[in-house]
């Protein structure tokens, strides 16, 4: 049976869908091809030109130096929209998810990181880059292999967001990957439809206002990384 592709991957009921690279992101927003900006990616790209570089002195160690961001509306450059009055944490859940853990210290995503920490993730990517570059992505010779996310759709328009496998995505955008086969997280919701705003959970409880949760919505759709990498002076 054929694997979905494309736009038909989001009404079908597969597991299993091939998807363009350039259509995935990953829950900050952050784009995973050369024309985009990932943390990982850019990492990758100044190691393939210094490849005896330091941790100490990638863009790795610095984005988590210079992003540190204080709550979730911070990770979508709306940092105007968080209320203390309205909310008991800056880290409430996506305006569509029940639930939300975010470590803030050790954390792939955002500093501040440790040194060990850093170190670690910075050896992780670039083994991973060198297996992935010999062997490409195999995700159904592995166990857990594939990457895995959900849909965020915009009429005729859609993102598929990562929920694992971002270290493995970043790879891929740099070796050229074009497409992969991924898997729908289980037990997620497959389609978020910015249609069905009003009946998304903190929407309907007042975390968010709709104006809140469509800006959050629409960062998806209108950026690619890269504007936050040039608000933390990272380009």
């Amino acid at each position: 049976m054929a694997v979905p592709r494309g736009f038909s991957a989001l009404e079908s009921s597969a597991e299993i869908v091939n998807i363009p690279l350039a259509m995935c992101c990953d829950w900050q927003g952050f784009t995973y091809t050369k024309s985009g900006w990932h943390y990982f990616g850019e990492m990758l790209r100044e190691y393939k030109v210094k490849p005896k570089i330091n941790y100490r002195d990638s863009i790795l160690k610095k984005y988590y130096d210079n992003y540190q961001p204080k709550s979730t509306f911070e990770c979508f450059l709306c940092e105007e929209e968080y209320d203390p009055l309205r909310h008991s944490t800056p880290w409430v859940p996506l305006p569509w998810e029940s639930s939300f853990q975010v470590s803030l210290s050790d954390n792939q995503h955002f500093g501040p990181n440790s040194n060990t920490f850093i170190r670690k993730e910075f050896v992780r990517t670039i083994s991973l880059y060198h297996r992935l570059e010999a062997q490409g992505y195999q995700p159904q010779k592995n166990k857990d292999g594939y990457i895995r996310g959900h849909f965020l759709k915009k009429g005729k328009n859609y993102r598929f967001k990562v929920s694992a496998g971002q270290h493995r995505m970043a790879v891929l955008g740099v070796i050229g990957q074009k497409d992969l086969n991924v898997k729908i997280q289980p037990y997620w919701k497959r389609i978020i439809d910015i249609r069905h705003i009003h009946h998304w959970e903190h929407v309907k409880n007042g975390t968010y206002s709709e104006k809140a949760a469509r800006k959050i919505f629409n960062f998806y759709f209108e950026t690619t990384g890269i504007e936050k990498a040039e608000k933390y002076g990272l380009l």
